[in-house]
Protein backbone atom coordinates (compact mmCIF):
# COMPACT_ATOMS: atom_id res chain seq x y z
CA UNK A 1 0.00 0.00 0.00
CA UNK A 2 2.96 2.67 0.95
CA UNK A 3 4.59 1.75 -2.43
CA UNK A 4 1.45 2.53 -4.49
CA UNK A 5 1.02 5.42 -2.52
CA UNK A 6 4.19 6.90 -3.18
CA UNK A 7 3.52 5.95 -7.15
CA UNK A 8 0.45 8.02 -7.18
CA UNK A 9 2.00 11.04 -5.09
CA UNK A 10 4.92 10.92 -7.69
CA UNK A 11 2.38 10.72 -10.91
CA UNK A 12 0.50 13.51 -9.32
CA UNK A 13 3.47 15.70 -9.12
CA UNK A 14 4.44 15.18 -13.16
CA UNK A 15 2.69 16.66 -16.46
CA UNK A 16 -0.87 15.64 -17.13
CA UNK A 17 -2.14 12.97 -18.37
CA UNK A 18 0.90 10.60 -17.12
CA UNK A 19 1.19 6.76 -16.73
CA UNK A 20 3.20 4.27 -14.65
CA UNK A 21 3.24 0.63 -15.39
CA UNK A 22 3.95 -2.31 -13.12
CA UNK A 23 3.41 -5.95 -12.13
CA UNK A 24 1.43 -6.15 -8.79
CA UNK A 25 -0.93 -7.90 -6.93
CA UNK A 26 -4.51 -6.52 -6.41
CA UNK A 27 -6.53 -7.50 -3.11
CA UNK A 28 -9.37 -10.06 -2.40
CA UNK A 29 -12.49 -8.18 -2.84
CA UNK A 30 -16.10 -8.97 -2.68
CA UNK A 31 -18.05 -7.09 -4.34
CA UNK A 32 -22.00 -6.52 -5.84
CA UNK A 33 -22.04 -6.82 -9.53
CA UNK A 34 -24.01 -5.28 -12.10
CA UNK A 35 -23.77 -6.73 -15.92
CA UNK A 36 -24.12 -3.58 -18.41
CA UNK A 37 -22.63 -2.57 -21.76
CA UNK A 38 -21.54 0.72 -23.40
CA UNK A 39 -20.20 2.49 -25.95
CA UNK A 40 -18.11 5.45 -23.98
CA UNK A 41 -16.19 6.43 -21.31
CA UNK A 42 -19.04 8.16 -19.84
CA UNK A 43 -21.71 5.16 -19.99
CA UNK A 44 -19.19 3.08 -17.72
CA UNK A 45 -19.24 6.24 -15.52
CA UNK A 46 -23.14 6.84 -15.29
CA UNK A 47 -23.54 2.79 -14.65
CA UNK A 48 -21.15 2.75 -12.22
CA UNK A 49 -22.66 5.97 -10.47
CA UNK A 50 -25.78 4.14 -10.12
CA UNK A 51 -24.84 1.14 -9.15
CA UNK A 52 -22.69 2.50 -6.09
CA UNK A 53 -25.85 4.79 -4.59
CA UNK A 54 -28.23 1.95 -5.35
CA UNK A 55 -25.76 -0.94 -3.47
CA UNK A 56 -26.47 2.03 -0.48
CA UNK A 57 -29.54 2.34 -1.06
CA UNK A 58 -29.76 -1.28 -0.78
CA UNK A 59 -27.91 -1.20 2.82
CA UNK A 60 -24.41 -2.64 1.70
CA UNK A 61 -21.70 -1.25 3.67
CA UNK A 62 -18.99 -0.46 1.57
CA UNK A 63 -15.45 -1.79 1.44
CA UNK A 64 -12.23 0.66 1.54
CA UNK A 65 -11.78 -0.90 -2.21
CA UNK A 66 -12.65 1.52 -5.38
CA UNK A 67 -15.06 0.71 -7.67
CA UNK A 68 -13.93 -1.17 -11.19
CA UNK A 69 -15.53 -2.31 -14.15
CA UNK A 70 -14.74 -5.45 -15.77
CA UNK A 71 -14.69 -5.21 -19.75
CA UNK A 72 -15.65 -8.44 -20.63
CA UNK A 73 -13.98 -7.81 -23.56
CA UNK A 74 -10.39 -7.11 -24.90
CA UNK A 75 -10.68 -4.74 -27.55
CA UNK A 76 -9.45 -1.31 -26.04
CA UNK A 77 -6.31 -3.47 -25.01
CA UNK A 78 -5.37 -4.34 -29.03
CA UNK A 79 -5.97 -0.62 -29.90
CA UNK A 80 -9.74 -1.14 -31.19
CA UNK A 81 -12.58 1.04 -31.53
CA UNK A 82 -16.17 0.40 -32.19
CA UNK A 83 -19.66 1.82 -32.43
CA UNK A 84 -21.27 -1.73 -30.94
CA UNK A 85 -21.62 -1.84 -26.79
CA UNK A 86 -19.20 -3.35 -25.21
CA UNK A 87 -20.36 -5.47 -22.48
CA UNK A 88 -18.59 -4.91 -18.66
CA UNK A 89 -19.54 -5.44 -14.93
CA UNK A 90 -19.67 -2.68 -12.33
CA UNK A 91 -18.04 -3.75 -9.29
CA UNK A 92 -18.65 -1.94 -5.98
CA UNK A 93 -16.74 -3.85 -3.34
CA UNK A 94 -18.69 -4.03 -0.22
CA UNK A 95 -18.52 -6.05 3.36
CA UNK A 96 -20.01 -9.63 3.16
CA UNK A 97 -23.22 -9.56 4.37
CA UNK A 98 -25.71 -12.75 5.40
CA UNK A 99 -28.39 -13.00 2.37
CA UNK A 100 -26.88 -10.29 0.01
CA UNK A 101 -26.20 -10.76 -2.90
CA UNK A 102 -22.22 -10.80 -3.73
CA UNK A 103 -19.47 -11.88 -5.67
CA UNK A 104 -15.98 -13.07 -4.42
CA UNK A 105 -12.80 -12.09 -6.41
CA UNK A 106 -9.59 -13.77 -5.16
CA UNK A 107 -6.26 -11.29 -5.11
CA UNK A 108 -4.53 -11.70 -7.90
CA UNK A 109 -1.36 -10.82 -10.26
CA UNK A 110 -1.75 -8.01 -12.84
CA UNK A 111 -0.15 -5.85 -15.26
CA UNK A 112 -0.97 -2.35 -14.40
CA UNK A 113 -1.46 1.01 -15.48
CA UNK A 114 -1.83 3.79 -13.10
CA UNK A 115 -3.06 6.60 -15.36
CA UNK A 116 -3.77 10.22 -14.03
CA UNK A 117 -5.53 12.81 -15.86
CA UNK A 118 -9.00 13.29 -17.07
CA UNK A 119 -10.55 10.71 -19.38
CA UNK A 120 -9.77 12.04 -22.63
CA UNK A 121 -6.64 9.90 -22.90
CA UNK A 122 -7.61 7.16 -21.34
CA UNK A 123 -7.96 4.78 -24.00
CA UNK A 124 -4.54 5.68 -24.77
CA UNK A 125 -3.39 4.05 -21.00
CA UNK A 126 -5.63 1.34 -22.45
CA UNK A 127 -3.46 0.49 -25.56
CA UNK A 128 0.17 1.06 -23.21
CA UNK A 129 -1.82 -1.43 -21.02
CA UNK A 130 -2.05 -4.14 -24.12
CA UNK A 131 1.65 -3.06 -25.76
CA UNK A 132 3.33 -3.57 -22.45
CA UNK A 133 1.09 -7.48 -21.92
CA UNK A 134 2.18 -8.27 -25.61
CA UNK A 135 5.88 -7.16 -25.15
CA UNK A 136 7.08 -8.38 -21.89
CA UNK A 137 5.03 -12.20 -23.02
CA UNK A 138 2.39 -12.28 -20.75
CA UNK A 139 -0.11 -14.62 -20.99
CA UNK A 140 -3.82 -13.07 -19.73
CA UNK A 141 -5.41 -14.80 -16.69
CA UNK A 142 -8.95 -12.73 -16.92
CA UNK A 143 -10.57 -9.81 -18.96
CA UNK A 144 -9.01 -6.40 -18.13
CA UNK A 145 -10.41 -3.83 -15.62
CA UNK A 146 -10.74 -0.72 -14.60
CA UNK A 147 -9.97 0.80 -10.58
CA UNK A 148 -11.37 4.09 -10.01
CA UNK A 149 -8.84 5.24 -7.37
CA UNK A 150 -10.02 9.53 -7.88
CA UNK A 151 -12.86 9.44 -9.59
CA UNK A 152 -15.93 11.45 -9.90
CA UNK A 153 -18.12 9.16 -7.51
CA UNK A 154 -15.74 10.21 -4.81
CA UNK A 155 -16.77 13.74 -5.07
CA UNK A 156 -18.27 15.49 -7.62
CA UNK A 157 -16.02 18.74 -7.24
CA UNK A 158 -12.76 17.05 -8.08
CA UNK A 159 -10.80 18.50 -10.76
CA UNK A 160 -10.91 15.92 -13.79
CA UNK A 161 -7.23 16.89 -14.49
CA UNK A 162 -7.10 14.83 -10.92
CA UNK A 163 -8.59 11.65 -11.62
CA UNK A 164 -6.35 8.47 -10.95
CA UNK A 165 -7.28 4.69 -12.34
CA UNK A 166 -5.37 1.86 -12.00
CA UNK A 167 -5.76 0.04 -15.36
CA UNK A 168 -5.16 -3.90 -14.88
CA UNK A 169 -5.33 -6.95 -16.32
CA UNK A 170 -4.94 -10.55 -14.52
CA UNK A 171 -2.28 -12.73 -15.91
CA UNK A 172 -0.76 -16.11 -15.40
CA UNK A 173 2.42 -16.36 -12.70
Amino acid sequence: LLQQSVEEMRLRSMQFPNMSVRIMTIPETTCCVRHCSGKSVQDRYDEMYDFYHECIERGFVLSREPLFIINESMAYLEGASTNEPIPFQVCVPVIPKKGGDTVYFPACTVLSVLYYGDYTDIYDAWRRLGTELHERGLTPAGYPRGIAIIAPYTGREIDPKRYCSRLVIPIET
